[in-house]
C-alpha cells in the first residue's frame, strides 16, 4: 500500500540553506509529477537509504536532480547520473 503523506528527515546539508541536516519535511506521494525546480525525496539509485533533492532537469521520466549547497558536494546526479520516475517517492509540500 503506497501512503498519500510521509515523513522524512533530511540526511544531510546539501540542500542548506533552504533545508538543514535532520530537518523533517513532508512528502506528497499523491502525484508523481514532478517539474524543475520541485524538491522531491528519492530513493538512492546503489544505496538503501533517501535523498532530498532538487529537480534541475526533468525529460520524459528522468529527472536530474542536485543539491543546493553549492559549497557541498553531495551524492545527486553530477554522481550516479539522471534517476527514473520510480526511484522518486514524492514531492516536499512543507518543512518543519
Amino acid at each position: 500500500m503506497k501512503l498519500a503523506f510521509r515523513l522524512f528527515k533530511v540526511p544531510d546539508g546539501s540542500m542548506e540553506p533552504g533545508l538543514k541536516s535532520g530537518q523533517y519535511v513532508m512528502v506528497s506521494g499523491l502525484s508523481k509529477r514532478v517539474k524543475e525546480g520541485d524538491i522531491v525525496v528519492l530513493k538512492h539509485p546503489y544505496r538503501n537509504m533517501h535523498l532530498v533533492k532538487r529537480v534541475k532537469n526533468a525529460n520524459n521520466g528522468r529527472y536530474f536532480v542536485l543539491g543546493d549547497n553549492e559549497t557541498l558536494f553531495g551524492e545527486d546526479s553530477r554522481e550516479f547520473g539522471h534517476v527514473s520516475e520510480g526511484q522518486i517517492i514524492g514531492k516536499v509540500i512543507f518543512k518543519r
